[in-house]
């Protein structure tokens, strides 16, 4: 009777030390994984804007410059809407990106929305259609001379 409790109770230590190594060695797995992950990148680009109301032009990480709820889509000087900073080709002319209607008219054919399109892009003091967004790197090397 003796040799079985003996023998019962060393099967019984046998579990739980294995069972405790299987434990400590997931929870180890589980903690480095959680320590070695990279952190979430930032979310957003990194774009340059100009507000409407001021006209300041700033650098600013944007999710979705039409998202009228978030926050950083507004001037931090004035509180006004911001938009990506486009320069004309032609003339050089830095101007906001003009608004356009998300929900237009009905269109015949799609040259007739394009040509809607081209329209509002025009350049407000040249009136060319040739315009780009500003790089960060463009800004920041024609803001500098400033």
């Amino acid at each position: 009777m003796e040799q079985t409790s003996k023998s019962f109770s060393k099967k019984r230590l046998k579990n739980i030390v294995i069972l405790g190594s299987i434990t400590v060695i997931l929870l180890g797995i589980l903690f480095y994984r959680t320590a070695t992950q990279p952190p979430k990148p930032p979310e957003g680009a990194k774009r340059v804007v100009i507000c409407r109301s001021c006209k300041t032009p700033e650098i600013k990480r944007i999710v979705n410059i039409d998202d009228d709820s978030d926050k950083r889509n507004y001037c931090e000087k004035c509180g006004g809407r911001l938009a990506i900073l486009v320069k004309c080709n032609e003339c050089q002319f830095e101007f906001p990106e003009p608004k356009i209607d998300k929900k237009p008219k009905k269109f015949k054919n799609k040259a007739e929305m394009y040509k809607v399109i081209m329209e509002a892009q025009r350049c407000p003091n040249c009136g060319s259609i040739l315009s780009h967004p500003v790089t960060i790197e463009e800004f920041k090397k024609e803001h500098k001379k400033k």
